[in-house]
């Protein structure tokens, strides 16, 4: 494990991947910048259990579902916006003494899911020149459909819910949107449902 940590050259793509174990997601995340504490908060757990798992203790059903959560959220963070965006977006307060996006993942992580999509499409926005117009934005790579319901279910992450953002998804989690999108942008067809 102490390897990954010092390999600068190791595929941050590759230790977010799916196929990676939990000691390499948190690895991954570790290179990205967030600290233990930060880790912990996201999964809802203590620090010492984080300092555990990069050890190469288990982790419960519970946890891997919440760490996978994180992971997909921070892979798409990554991929869309590069490396320095990620922990900057998740561990911003929108004012002095309220909560962060990092703060929700363990218990909406599809509010957060949906509102890092609202700020690639915001970022990616302010980063082109000719923004496109409301009616036909769309992020390169990023199904249209997302896109919109992203939009229509943006909150500020200030005023998240405690209910999903997504009540028709309940069920499916970011990690499932991850792996659609993965699917999308490869060309496999959709699984039927």
């Amino acid at each position: 494990m102490a390897e990954l940590l010092r390999d600068p050259d190791a595929d941050l793509d590759q230790t977010l991947g799916i196929l990676s174990s939990p000691a390499e997601r948190l690895s991954a995340l570790l290179r990205l910048g967030f600290k233990y504490d930060e880790i912990a908060t996201a999964l809802g757990v203590s620090s010492q259990s984080v300092r555990s798992w990069v050890d190469g203790g288990s982790l419960n059903a519970t946890n891997e579902d919440c760490l996978d959560e994180f992971r997909a959220i921070a892979l798409v963070l990554y991929q869309e916006l590069g490396e320095a965006a990620v922990r900057s977006f998740l561990v911003s307060r929108p004012a002095p003494g309220e909560r962060r996006p990092i703060d929700y993942i363990h218990t909406d992580p599809n509010s957060v899911g949906a509102a890092a999509m609202a700020e690639i499409r915001r970022r990616k926005s302010l980063a082109t020149a000719d923004a496109p117009s409301e009616g036909s934005e769309q992020l390169e790579g990023v199904p249209r459909e997302i896109i919109e319901k992203a939009r229509a279910h943006y909150v500020d992450p200030v005023d998240l819910p405690s209910e999903p953002a997504f009540p028709e998804l309940a069920d499916e989690s970011v990690a499932d949107m991850s792996r659609e999108r993965r699917d999308w942008e490869t060309g496999s067809p959709p699984k039927a449902v």
